[in-house]
Order: C-alpha cells, then structure tokens, then sequence
C-alpha cells in the first residue's frame, strides 16, 4: 500500500534507547449472543484537507490527532488532523467509504483526474490480530511500537467497497479509541488540488463485538508487491492465533486483477471467493483468464453498476469498480478459524506487462470465541 521508506528502520531502532511496551486498550462490553438489532443510526464525517500536489500524491501519509512521534518521521510523513469518529461505546454495522473534492459531494475517480489509491482505517489504541506491535517487526509492527497501537480495522481502495456486517454484529468503538488514516491518493491534473474523506457510518448501540484480522501479500510491510506479464497467483499463508467464526470478508486488487481467495487449509473448507469487477470491456480488464478451478477462479465479474451507492460506474473509465464480499458463517459448513489453523490466501493477477506496486488484501471480521 504505497511506497514506505524502508531505510529509516534501522535508525529508528537505533535511535529507541529504552524499550517501550505498547499501550494499548482492547477491552469493550460485549452484548452476548446476537439478538434483534438495536434502532440503527447514521453519521456522516469527513476528514480532512489532504493537499495534493499537481501530478502527484500524498505516499502513505498518517493523519491522527495530535500528530505522531517524531521516530515515525524515519518511515514515512504524518501530519496533525482530528479524525473524528461518528460515535462511542458504540457498534459499527456499515461503512460507505467515499473520496470527494474538498468542501463538496463531487467524489474524486478518474472522471474527475484523481485516485484514491488507498485508505487504511487505524485504531491506534489497539493491537493487529496478524501484525502485532513489536520493535523487532516491519513497517506496520515499529507502527504500532511507537504509537501505542498499530489495528487496521477497515481499507478502501479506488473501488471503495461498502463494509455491511450481519444484522446483529459490529465493530465496537470506545470512548477512548484513538482513530487515523494511511493515506495515498492521487492527483492527474495540473495544479495542486485538496481533498476529503466522506465516509456513512451505520452503528447501534449493542451488539455481537468482531475483530478485524487483516490478511495480506505483503503482510506487514507496505503491502504492495510486483508483478510478472501474464498470469501470476500470490499467496500468503496465516497460523491463525484466535478461535472464532468469520462473520464477513473481502477483498482488494488493482487493475488486472482477478481477484483473491480464502480458505482454511487445515480443514479444506473454502471461505470466500472475492472477485474484482469491471465494465464490460474496460482498461483495468485482466489480460486473460485464471486456471480455472475453486482456488483459482477463471473470470473476474463483469458489473453495470457501482455497489457503492455514491458512485457510478462510469466515474471509474473502465477500470477496477467492485470486489465480490463474503459472509461465510451463512453459507458454508465450517465458518471457523481455530487457534494453529492455516489460512491461505491467493491473489491472482493477468497483466500485459510487468507491473510494480500491486497489492492483495483482505480484511476479515471475526466473532471470537
């Protein structure tokens, strides 16, 4: 997810004379068993400004209250902004993620020259299920040292994929909870022009509490990778370290991209077959089809309409618009992560030519035992 600048690792660990064990808050009520869900609210927040230079991008940018400590400087930029949350002690149910020209409703796609690369949602007062913090780690582990907490609870890429859990389950916020975003978007135009985030909360005030897990071909790096001409299939493999059922799970790919897969390797049961969509036709279309078997599917979706309500799909000019998202614990037999399962993950690609950057993830939301 961008290009981090990995040569300040050594020097931050250098520099960090006296061990520090993260601070993190990870307690919340938990509601019990799913029941009939509470009245749902919705709140709207933006944040913002980004200033994005003319021709160019904002490369992995943090924003969070406050700013971050100065050893962030090693890796990457960060810049003081209030990331408001839309509510506390309180459950999140859906998330409609947008992009928009700064003090309007125009969303940002490549109709309007711009590009949300990617956003990554950071709880700061929490630690990742799958990168946890640690000095001795990559970007995403010296993150989460130096900041307290280091969970990715939530990503958009450019296709902006709606987060909708099950009636009865959500994502709990605390009072306490620092929030911040990882930011990398684009600019095509000419001249400097400034963004916003608008993201549509739903919440309630109960319910059954999930834990993101974030899976990843570059798991706790920057998250990108290259890749060859033709067809490639990437894979990650994760020794599950909690016990619960998978509540809901999608993916995230580039142009070209056929889309990811899940499944537990441990029991043989597959878990979602998340597929990129595009308009019949368009730029971002793979190459050419994948082997064509349940791990490796042949086709990608063909869409005529953006799942993001706020979009449409021609804003996008052909390119990548949709991933398929999976709510396994309706649909399969084994809906369970269990402690020391193998969780495998396969990416597939089939571009025209070699192509740097590109990027496989996938965020699952887990009810825990």
């Amino acid at each position: 997810m961008g290009r981090w600048i990995k040569l300040g690792v050594a020097a931050l660990l250098m520099c960090s004379v006296v061990a520090i064990t993260p601070s993190v808050s990870d307690a919340a009520p938990d509601a019990g068993d799913a029941v009939a869900a509470p009245t749902v609210q919705t709140t709207t927040v933006r944040w913002g400004p980004f200033n994005v230079p003319a021709m160019g991008t904002t490369e992995n940018l943090i924003a969070k209250p406050g700013g971050c400590s100065w050893l962030v400087g090693f890796f990457t930029d960060c810049v003081s902004m209030n990331i408001q949350k839309p509510c506390e002690n309180c459950y999140i149910t859906k998330v409609i993620p947008n992009l928009v020209l700064a003090g309007t409703d125009t969303p940002v796609n490549f109709d309007t020259m711009g590009m949300l690369h990617h956003v990554v949602n950071m709880n700061f007062s929490r630690p990742d299920v799958t990168c946890r913090p640690s000095w001795l780690g990559d970007t995403i582990n010296l993150l989460g040292a130096v900041e307290g907490g280091n969970e990715r609870w939530f990503a958009s890429g450019n296709e902006r994929t709606v987060m909708d859990l099950p009636d009865g389950y959500g994502y709990y916020v605390g009072a306490g909870d620092e929030w911040g975003l990882i930011v990398d978007v684009m600019n095509m135009m000419g001249m400097a022009r400034s963004y916003e985030f608008k993201y549509t909360f739903e919440w309630v005030s109960s319910a059954e509490r999930v834990r993101p897990v974030w899976l990843d071909i570059d798991q706790c790096s920057d998250s990108e990778v290259d890749t060859p001409a033709g067809y490639s299939d990437i894979h990650y493999t994760w020794n599950s370290t909690l016990n619960g059922r998978i509540v809901a799970i999608g993916g995230h790919v580039h142009d070209q991209g056929i889309g990811q897969t899940v499944r537990n390797a441990t029991t043989g049961e597959m878990i979602c077959d998340s597929r990129a969509g595009y308009a019949a036709g368009g730029v971002g279309e793979p190459a050419g089809p994948g082997p064509g078997n349940a791990l490796h599917p042949a086709h990608w979706d063909t869409i005529t309409s953006s799942p993001n309500p706020q979009l449409n799909l021609a804003s996008f000019n052909g390119h990548i618009a949709a991933m398929r998202t999976c709510e396994p614990f309706t649909r399969i037999r084994d809906p369970w992560w269990r402690s020391g399962d193998r969780i495998e993950v396969h990416t597939q690609y089939n571009h025209d030519t070699p192509t740097h950057g590109d990027m496989g993830i996938m965020v699952a939301f887990v009810d825990e035992d």
